[in-house]
């Protein structure tokens, strides 16, 4: 199975990780600089790579259904998260990451180079419409459900945080996509070369901060175990499931098990930090758990739907 060597091929690569960080190779001083490279340079010229080749075009109207499946995953995870922190019994003050932790998925560090590497670089523009949404949830709601628990400053701009490289590259991509525009070889192939970037150095990274866990109170916290069960198994198959009865393109289908089935985003963690670090470890806790739950249940989840 495609999706289960895949799984095995990133579990490597976060070894590589773990055994860079304990070599000093990576340490808690230059991580930092290697997630801004991911984030920065890797992953803008993943979402970019998608529309460069011509003669693979997606169809305006299945690109117009993954908008529409989109939107209503996140309003479904939306909806959902409204009552999941109650029903699982977390503390009133950690509502609202658990939310994040439902709703956001590592769609940039894991899901990209995951689609990327199983279905090539024309299911990047699938992924592209994925990420509208997302980066803009993120950066409205993700912000506002934080600081509503917490009381945080409510210092930074949100129309220049929503305005990020990540929905930036997402619009330059939409725009080479519909536009007849030819890109010289110089600038395509090194656009290449740099999305080729994201999905080893994100999975090592990954595996890097795995050092700092501690994994004994990771899997000693009950609560937190039952929501990563709920989330990485029971609703990515209810909702494929569903979708299966209404996508017939199969490719779209393989997407969207990737952008259900992926492990917490760790963005959740990042804004944790910034606007509410009270719900910080929770954060992290979750990030790590569903990470390593993730080599098993992704696989488990293609083989149960058949997708």
């Amino acid at each position: 199975m495609v999706i289960l060597q895949q799984m095995i091929i990133f579990f490597i690569l976060t070894l590589i990780g773990v055994y860079s960080r304990k070599k000093g190779l990576i340490n808690s001083d230059n991580q930092k600089q290697l997630s801004g490279i991911v984030i920065n340079i890797g992953n803008p010229a993943m979402i970019i790579s998608g529309s460069i080749d011509k003669e693979n075009l997606v169809p305006t109207n299945e690109l117009l259904l993954s908008l529409l499946i989109a939107v209503g995953i996140f309003t479904v995870m939306i909806f959902l998260a409204f009552f999941i922190p109650k029903l699982f019994g977390f503390s009133p003050k950690h509502h609202g990451i658990v939310k994040l932790m439902l709703i956001f998925s590592n769609i940039g560090f894991m899901g990209m180079p995951m689609v990327s590497s199983i279905y090539g670089t024309k299911a990047l523009m699938y992924v592209t419409v994925f990420l509208l949404p997302f980066n803009i949830l993120v950066y409205t709601y993700g912000i506002y459900v934080l600081q509503k628990d917490n009381k945080a400053s409510k210092e930074n701009n949100k129309l220049s945080n929503i305005l990020n490289i990540g929905v930036i590259s997402c619009f330059i991509s939409i725009i080479l996509y519909f536009l007849p525009i030819e890109i010289p070889y110089f600038i395509s192939e090194t656009i290449y070369m740099l999305s080729k970037i994201t999905g080893p150095l994100s999975m090592m990274i990954i595996g890097a901060s795995m050092i700092d866990i501690k994994w004994k109170e990771v899997f000693n916290d009950f609560r937190l175990i039952l929501f990563s069960v709920l989330k990485m198994i029971i609703l990515p198959i209810i909702m494929l499931f569903i979708l299966k009865g209404i996508i017939n393109n199969n490719i779209l289908l393989g997407v969207s098990l990737i952008m259900l089935a992926t492990p917490v985003g760790s963005m959740t963690a990042m804004l944790a930090s910034q606007y509410n670090e009270e719900s910080y470890p929770l954060a992290a806790k979750g990030v790590a758990m569903t990470t390593v739950m993730s080599v098993v249940t992704i696989p488990l989840i293609s083989l149960i739907t058949g997708i």
